[in-house]
């Protein structure tokens, strides 16, 4: 993401978009909502979420999908079922 479209992420998002997450977006990168290297996405503001580095390395090794609904951004794990319990435990 170039540093525009990083800034306009970061001024629609404000913090890590995880569930139950705040972190600042100096704690954050910007996720390929649509994957780069699978899905072919666009690295585009309207594909891009701000995720911290936890969260961002959270979601690529756990399979979770983010899509949006309406307003908001909607987490999905590997299974299809919505998180939305920021204390996720999936015993791994």
């Amino acid at each position: 993401f170039t540093r525009a479209r990083r800034n306009a992420i970061i001024a629609r998002d404000r913090h890590c978009r995880f569930p139950g997450c705040s972190a600042p977006p100096t704690l954050s990168e910007c996720h390929h909502v649509r994957h780069w290297a699978r899905d072919h996405g666009s690295t585009s503001v309207a594909n891009g979420i701000l995720l911290c580095w936890h969260h961002h390395g959270y979601v690529h090794a756990r399979g979770i999908e983010i899509h949006r609904q309406g307003p908001r951004w909607v987490f999905t794990d590997a299974a299809g079922r919505e998180l939305d319990d920021p204390c996720i435990d999936d015993g791994a």
